[in-house]
């Protein structure tokens, strides 16, 4: 993640200012050349969810929303108490995912129907109201360019609860993002051309390998004693598509620790 400067007096300004600290401009986050914007100058308005959560981003010309939340497919129901809290910090860690997306050079795209496969759409919801134990849950995952996010990640209790219970190292909102759009870049990236795909086997296994038979055997035995030899994590253990989310995630969470060090002059 870089560091930014205010547009109108050159102060510092983090990823989530919507207002210069210094001289008190507001400025918008402008996603096309990565640097902050003044709000009004130039036709820049900002994203109609700026007052709903928090978006600092500027809208996308012609458009009411950002190149962030115009992805957004479902959000929560915000007469749920504790779900407009939820959302903000999720938007804010989506935020950063497409930001790295982005720095990438990645194809950034909405869903223009549900069967634009090509497209990418969230959908970020909450468990059913006195679901209770055993009932219907909303599970995190990528399924044809939509990936769903079940707000509960966004409480920290919650999520470390749920870290705890899966024996993961560390569970992150962001991170959760990474993995997902991992998936969803396997599907545009690698999936329908040949010589990547041929690559990818070589390197991360047979991908046509039963899915779901895979999961179940992971979690019944879990991995290898052996897998850091092999593997970024134990879950990369239960598939090549899994190997590839994690690989994925983790290299994303490397180059913005290193593009962070490089912004602080770090030696």
């Amino acid at each position: 993640m870089k560091l930014f400067d205010c547009p109108h007096c050159g102060h510092r300004l983090y990823f989530e200012n919507a207002q210069c600290l210094n001289c008190a401009s507001p400025v918008l986050y402008d996603p096309g050349h990565a640097r902050f914007v003044l709000l009004g100058a130039g036709g820049v308005f900002q994203c109609t969810n700026a007052d709903e959560c928090a978006c600092n981003w500027m809208a996308e010309p012609g458009h009411a929303f950002c190149r962030a939340c115009v992805l957004n497919q479902l959000i929560p129901d915000l007469s749920v108490e504790g779900n407009r809290r939820r959302w903000i910090r999720v938007e804010a860690a989506k935020k950063r995912a497409i930001y790295s997306l982005l720095a990438a050079g990645l194809p950034v795209v909405p869903k223009r129907n549900a069967g634009d496969e090509a497209g990418l759409a969230f959908d970020f919801l909450a468990d059913p109201i006195g679901g209770g134990p055993g009932g219907e849950r909303i599970l995190t995952g990528h399924d044809h360019g939509l990936i769903t996010l079940n707000v509960a990640e966004a409480d920290s209790a919650e999520r470390e609860r749920r870290r705890v219970e899966m024996g993961e190292n560390y569970r992150t909102l962001l991170g959760h993002f990474r993995h997902e759009l991992g998936h969803y870049y396997w599907d545009r990236l690698i999936r329908d051309d040949p010589q990547r795909l041929a690559a990818f086997r070589a390197l991360f296994g047979d991908d046509r390998i039963d899915y779901e038979q895979a999961l179940k055997a992971y979690h019944a035995k879990g991995a290898a004693p052996d897998w850091q030899q092999d593997h970024i994590s134990a879950y990369a253990t239960s598939h090549p598509w899994e190997d590839w989310a994690e690989t994925w995630a983790h290299h994303l969470h490397i180059t913005d620790t290193l593009e962070m060090v490089h912004a602080l002059n770090f030696p």
